[in-house]
């Protein structure tokens, strides 16, 4: 479920680009956020094979919330987190 909703994020990012068209600054901020994202997934996936699920989970909210922030520079108001905070 937190890897479908961090995708469902990621999936909005060139969306938000093409459609909102934000400022230079923003864009950059934005791949930022999508990079760091990218590697906490990539983290994420490295230490849920390894048997440590919580860790796993702490990275991969932790993914959605980096997306979210890149999503917001761009100007898409995101939802707030649901569940447990990581």
């Amino acid at each position: 479920q937190e890897l479908a909703r961090q995708r469902g994020f990621a999936e909005l990012v060139p969306l938000a680009l093409r459609d909102l068209k934000p400022r230079p600054e923003a864009v950059s901020l934005l791949e930022r956020y999508s990079e760091t994202s990218q590697t906490l997934r990539s983290q994420a996936l490295q230490r849920f094979e390894q048997g440590a699920t919580e860790e796993a989970l702490v990275h991969i909210r932790s993914a959605t919330l980096y997306l979210q922030r890149a999503l917001q520079a761009a100007g898409l108001v995101v939802p707030p987190p649901q569940g447990n905070p990581p």
